[in-house]
């Protein structure tokens, strides 16, 4: 049995051989690699076995966070340590060899409730040494209706099933009535299971790999040469903070809506920068609220900004507890940045913590602009509900699309990247190919394609936006579930670059094309039979002076139609010929020394204010009509069309 107050953290004595540490820290990432390999390609559902929403982590016997791969969404792997710590001091003096712990609770440490932590012990001779975890985004954790995340939660007992820390194997046995339980609460029983077991090996599979790492080194210096690991990210983390500006900066991004009518919600941060530490204070965001979009402290809200700060130094450096040595943060309990029980944390990841993310970048741009990035697409991502009527038998169906986000945001020398989500997870997932959609899911997907001028202007530009058509193929009416955000705000530009131009929805009959019908991003509407639901994602935001763009750069885009020849000429001052796109060098040159003389100095961030997307507003016609999805607070959370 392990004791875990007996030690917090080792330490490292004595020489380190620099061979051995670098095997050993690349023996940890090779781990991560593996534990994901596994989970990736036994998991069940398409959330997981193709987007990846989902990540891995090493824990030492403390806790302490030792390693995460590369493929990990920040969001969920830099805070795992705080859930798996509080899981384990509920068992404390009752861990043992064989046992796997289970739990998803917000306000223990957790992101939200439809990604539970679950880990194995790894012991050596019976000590505890480690804890391999995993954490994925689970396609139902029985919320009112079948979608991973119920966009009218309006407190945790409307999440669906709450699980507090329990053992699911003990001492390597399956504990059946917890199973059962789980698995009684779950719509999908079979693909339930299958995701809950392929998180249960992915854990067992770390487990294998550490044991090895150990019986090849030895305990002693397996416990030496981890706890220099984390001194060394720790040295390396300090040593670039003291290459930033000291001083203290501001930033703040917004919200589109809570779903119950509140819009715009800032989120506030201030960035102090002194000497090798970070400080970041949240002291100035509102309330928390009713509504999805509240995160717990040491959940969402402190991966956000370990996240974010994890972007502001050199990349190579391994992510571990080394980096939270650097970072202290500022938040009364009680915002929507540190919420507190019942509230509602089912979309912290993509609510309020995201919304940390731009925030914490937009003042990371003055602490270091050549290490800061631009905002990413704000993530577009719905659920769709509806009965299969292909084979005859009228199976209820869910399929929460992930191939509706738009573009990544610059950031110095470097164009934003097509086809990603927000920042908070780094472009570690990915879509699925439109050929295993169409087969898993009675969908059509009719059009999918990047959309011209939606990304941010600059030296280098935001990721292209994405326009995706999809209706029902062999499925009778479709319950949406949105959870879309960007269409009252923008993905923001940095040291001098423009937004990208925010996003919208909407839903038409083919048969009168030209009346459709517009929704706000969060909330739920009913697609009739044969009709197209439309999504178009924001492009990322650019970085740096858009002037300053290589002509011969903005003419190959223009060539690939990811900008207009008119948006050359007005966003980046390019004169090209209308029909070879050769750069006019000379009328250039005049263009932009006109624009900058017009415009003044660039912009640290742009935008400054909220709600200046405008792209809904800009596409309508009298024909059209818009819908706000938003409730009444006083409205009961209702189950979804089909009762089920």
């Amino acid at each position: 049995m392990a004791n875990l107050a007996e030690v917090e953290t080792w330490e490292a004595p004595g020489e380190i051989d620099p061979g051995t540490f670098s095997v050993i820290m690349g023996m940890y990432e090779n781990i991560g690699r593996e534990m994901m390999i596994t989970l990736e390609r036994s998991a069940w559902t398409s959330i997981i076995n193709l987007c990846r929403d989902f990540s891995v982590g090493i824990a030492d016997h403390a806790c302490n966070l030792v390693a995460v791969p590369d493929t990990a969404l920040p969001v969920q792997a830099m805070t795992m340590q705080r859930i798996m710590k509080s899981t384990a001091q509920f068992f404390e003096g009752e861990i043992e060899d064989g046992d796997v712990l289970m739990c998803n609770l917000a306000y223990l440490g957790n992101t939200h409730m439809g990604e539970p932590l679950l880990a194995s012990p790894v012991f050596h001779e019976g000590e505890l040494m480690f804890w391999s975890m995993a954490r994925g985004h689970l396609a139902d954790m029985g919320t009112p209706a079948y979608v991973p995340t119920y966009p009218y939660s309006k407190d945790l007992y409307s999440e669906g099933l709450k699980i507090p820390p329990i053992k699911l194997f003990e001492r390597g046995k399956l504990r059946r009535d917890v199973l059962e339980l789980y698995l009684g609460n779950l719509r999908a029983r079979t693909n339930s299971h299958g995701d809950l077991m392929a998180h249960v090996a992915c854990t067992w599979r770390g487990k294998e790999q550490l044991a090895s790492l150990i019986e090849r080194y030895g305990p002693e210096t397996v416990r030496r040469y981890t706890a220099a690991l984390l001194d060394y990210t720790s040295r390396r983390v300090g040593a670039d903070i003291r290459k930033m500006r000291p001083g203290t900066y501001y930033g703040e991004d917004w919200m589109d809506s809570n779903g119950y009518g509140t819009k715009n919600v800032p989120v506030r941060t201030k960035l102090t920068v002194e000497d090798d530490m970070w400080v970041v204070d949240l002291s100035e965001c509102p309330p928390q609220m009713i509504g999805t979009l509240n995160a717990s402290l040491h959940g969402a809200t402190e991966a956000a900004v370990v996240g974010t700060l994890a972007f502001c130094v050199d990349p190579s450096i391994p992510k571990n507890e080394g980096f939270h040595r650097h970072v202290e943060i500022i938040c009364p309990e009680g915002t929507i940045c540190s919420a507190t029980a019942p509230f509602s944390t089912q979309h912290s990841t993509t609510g309020a913590a995201e919304v940390v993310y731009r925030a914490l970048m937009r003042a990371a741009a003055g602490a270091t602009p050549e290490m800061s990035a631009a905002g990413s697409t704000l993530i577009q991502w719905s659920t769709y509900i509806g009965v299969d009527e292909r084979n005859g038998d009228n199976k209820l169906w869910a399929y929460a699309n992930f191939n509706e986000c738009g573009g990544g945001g610059a950031a110095s020398g470097v164009d934003g990247s097509p086809c990603m989500m927000e920042m908070g997870v780094a472009g570690a997932m990915t879509f699925m190919s439109t050929e295993m959609e169409e087969w898993l899911y009675p969908v059509l997907v009719k059009q999918q394609e990047i959309k011209t001028d939606s990304q941010g202007a600059g030296q280098w530009r935001g990721g292209p936006g994405v326009t995706t058509h999809v209706t029902g193929h062999g499925s009778s009416a479709m319950d949406v579930y949105t959870a879309c955000w960007g269409h009252n705000n923008l993905s923001h530009g940095t040291v001098g670059g423009s937004g990208g131009i925010g996003g919208t929805v909407y839903a038409f009959d083919p048969a009168k094309p030209d009346e459709r019908h517009f929704y706000s991003g969060l909330g739920k509407f009913q697609l009739p039979k044969g009709w197209e639901y439309v999504v178009i994602a924001s492009g990322g935001g650019g970085y740096g002076d858009p002037y300053d763009r290589d002509p011969a750069a903005v003419a190959e885009d223009v060539r690939d139609e990811i900008v207009s020849i008119d948006a050359a000429r007005h966003d980046y001052g390019v004169v090209l010929d209308a029909e070879t796109l050769a750069v006019d060098e000379a009328a250039t040159a005049v263009r932009r020394a006109e624009l900058k003389a017009e415009r003044g100095p660039a912009p640290l961030n742009s935008p400054m204010e909220p709600g200046t997307s405008t792209l809904r507003q800009s596409l309508m016609t009298n024909r059209d009509t818009f819908t706000d999805l938003d409730r009444d607070p006083s409205e009961d959370s209702s189950p979804d069309l089909y009762g089920r």
